[in-house]
């Protein structure tokens, strides 16, 4: 998507102007005036049209963020995780190391 105006429409706009100075120039300012609500017309719709475009790229962009946010979130409770299972791995072996008869003769020896 375009995110500013087209050559097209820059050069209608352009034409518009001309076509409304020269009026002006003339002393057709009914005409003149005509042109000139035409062009606020124009340029309303050129400008709703370029500020769709532009709030699209910025859900596009938000929408990225977003799923950054939510994979980064995801990776930290994943390591979370991790790090609890291992610990419970740690304190498990540890126990049952002491628990068990070589873990009592080696306590018993020191």
């Amino acid at each position: 998507m375009p995110s500013s105006l087209c050559a097209e429409e820059v050069i209608v706009d352009s034409l518009y102007w001309q076509n409304a100075e020269q009026k002006m120039e003339e002393e057709e300012y009914k005409d003149a005036a005509r042109i000139y609500s035409e062009m606020i017309v124009l340029g309303d719709s050129l400008f709703r049209v370029y500020t769709g475009e532009r709030v699209e790229d910025m859900r596009k962009d938000y929408t990225i963020d977003e799923l950054e946010l939510q994979n980064s979130a995801q990776q930290k409770r994943l390591l979370q995780l991790s790090f609890i299972i291992i610990l419970s791995l740690a304190v498990f072996f540890i126990g049952w190391f002491f628990l068990s008869e070589k873990g009592r003769e080696a306590v018993a020896s020191f």
